[in-house]
């Protein structure tokens, strides 16, 4: 546990980027969306911390080979 520990120690550090990042990415769906005349709401959210640490361990678990490095964490998350 302890490396999932560390991967959401850094996503702790990196939460304001994605949090921004999602936001300005609805705003400009939503432009978009609304210039093609198509009436619509986009919501954004960054991943609750919490729901991140349950998510990665529960996936950990039902993995055959458990992770071994962060990336291997980063890399196994959707982007959804």
């Amino acid at each position: 546990m302890i490396l999932i520990d560390q991967f959401i120690e850094q996503y702790k550090k990196e939460y304001d980027f994605y949090d921004t990042s999602s936001r300005i990415v609805a705003q400009q769906i939503e432009a978009k969306l609304e210039a093609s005349g198509i009436r619509a709401i986009v919501t954004w959210r960054a991943k609750n911390l919490s729901r991140l640490k349950t998510k990665v361990e529960n996936r950990n678990t039902s993995r055959k080979i458990k992770y071994a490095t962060v990336e291997e964490i980063l890399d196994d998350m959707p982007l959804y």
